[in-house]
């Protein structure tokens, strides 16, 4: 993946990426390889990438939320499910994702209180 703000640069980069391929026998995928404009965002290593901003991808987030439904409601212990969340949160800390993993531990909270 190449960013740049010019599409002429971008097509020179292809252009050059093309031809190195070439002497090894290689060439890109047309479908594949594309220039596209980052206001459309683009899918990458589960991340929605936009110009300003990265979000999760919603198949990652539909299916976090699925799991942790399934962990508040089989009565695991607060540590549990912390624990089960930090690769979770290791991962999505690098999306614009602050108030949905507090949202994430006020849930916890509330259910830690609910069982006092």
């Amino acid at each position: 993946m190449i960013l740049h703000e010019n599409k002429e640069v971008l097509d020179l980069y292809k252009y050059k990426i093309a031809k190195y391929l070439k002497n090894l026998k290689l060439e890109l995928h047309k479908d594949k390889s594309k220039i596209l404009p980052l206001r459309n965002g683009v899918t990458f290593l589960g991340y929605r990438i936009f110009y300003h901003y990265k979000l999760l991808r919603k198949s990652n987030l539909r299916r976090f939320k699925r799991d942790f439904k399934e962990k508040m409601e089989a009565e695991q212990s607060r540590e549990e499910i912390l624990k089960s969340l930090q690769g979770w949160f290791g991962y999505s800390i690098w999306a614009d994702t602050y108030k949905f993993r507090k949202n994430i531990i006020k849930k916890l909270n509330e259910k830690t209180i609910q069982k006092l």
